[in-house]
This record gives C-alpha cells, structure tokens and sequence, in this order.
C-alpha cells in the first residue's frame, strides 16, 4: 500500500507492511530455518585436541603416564585456558608405532 504525502513542494512516499506482506515473509523465514535444519551434518567427524580424560581413555594408561609420554615429547599437547588438551593425530601415531 503506498500513502503519498504532499509537504512544501515535496513528495513523500512511504509504505506499509500489510497483514498479507508480513504473512508471506514469515512463510519464508520458516522455509529457510526448515531447509538449513533438514540438512544433513556429519557424524563422523573426529576432533583434533582431546581433554586428558578423553586422552586416558584413548591411550588406557594412568594420568601420570600420561603426562610422562607428553613430557618426553611422545604426544603432543596444549594448555587453553588452563586445561590441556592431547593432539588425537599424536596420541593415535603413537599407538600405531607401539603395538605389541
């Protein structure tokens, strides 16, 4: 719906939003957050950085171990925020290389 406004030789022109208009832009909101919702993520995505407890499970050792095998530079890690995090790549090169 379009108003026009005549003020001291100057045209204004101004819309409103109908009932209908605000209707038909829900329907497309809703649309949207339906299709990125429908769309698939990926499940097997592994991390890269595991917490210690993670890293124990992994490796099935004591935490002393493990933070022996990180001192000694056989796994890599990090400290965030004072937690440390174990690198999966590191901890599962180095189970590769030490299978009995």
């Amino acid at each position: 719906m379009l108003i026009f406004y005549q003020n001291q030789l100057k045209l204004y022109v101004m819309e409103l939003a109908t009932l209908e208009d605000l209707e038909m832009m829900e329907e497309r909101i809703m649309s949207e957050i339906r299709r990125l919702l429908s769309v698939p993520q990926p499940e097997n995505t592994t991390k890269s950085w595991v917490k210690k407890k993670a890293a124990l499970e992994m490796m099935s050792c004591s935490p002393n171990k493990l933070v022996d095998f990180a001192i000694h530079g056989m796994i890599k890690r990090n400290k965030n925020m004072g937690n440390w995090y174990y690198s999966t790549k590191s901890i599962n090169d180095f189970l590769e290389n030490h299978k009995n």
